[in-house]
This record gives C-alpha cells, sequence and structure tokens, in this order.
C-alpha cells in the first residue's frame, strides 16, 4: 500500500515552506482534491499519465490522442541527474 497521507503532508510541508518564503503575511488555504471530484482534474491527470507513458515505456497509443494539443515538454532528467529536497537543503543523488 502507497503511504499517500505520508506523502500528501510532506508535500503540503514544502508548499508551505515556499508560501512563507514568497509570500509571506498572505492568507491562503491548502485543499487536497481527488480527480474524481473534478473533470478537469480528470483530464490534467490523463494527460499527465499519457505524457509519462510515452517517455517512461515508449508507450505512444495515449499520447497520439493528445499530442496535437501539447505545446512543449520539457525533459527534467535530461541532463541523467535528480536532486531531491528536503527542509531547505539540497541532496544530489
Amino acid at each position: 500500500m502507497i503511504p499517500m497521507q505520508k506523502k500528501k503532508k510532506a508535500i503540503e510541508k514544502a508548499l508551505k515552506l515556499t508560501l512563507a518564503e514568497k509570500m509571506p503575511k498572505i492568507p491562503y488555504m491548502i485543499y487536497h482534491h481527488t480527480s474524481k471530484s473534478n473533470e478537469y482534474l480528470q483530464f490534467v491527470d490523463y494527460v499527465n499519465w499519457a505524457i509519462f507513458r510515452r517517455w517512461e515505456r515508449e508507450d505512444l497509443r495515449s499520447y497520439d490522442l493528445i499530442k496535437d494539443a501539447v505545446k512543449s515538454e520539457f525533459d527534467i532528467f535530461r541532463s541523467g541527474e535528480r536532486f531531491y529536497y528536503q527542509e531547505k537543503r539540497r541532496y544530489k543523488n
């Protein structure tokens, strides 16, 4: 089982740290919606999944359905390096 609650809390913590640094004194609220609760989230989820399948498994079936709507893509792992962030410190793997 994937520890979703743990991941959600880690993402929320990183988001709060960033917002506190970039937008001090501006009130905000964070909501966690499931993609099934909103058709726009379902759409974005599908597009991300189709692009993932293209890059990760070279499966173009779903990507071919959306490729005309994709303006650009950026391969974040192009350099072959991965960076991990934790509590404002940078770790390189």
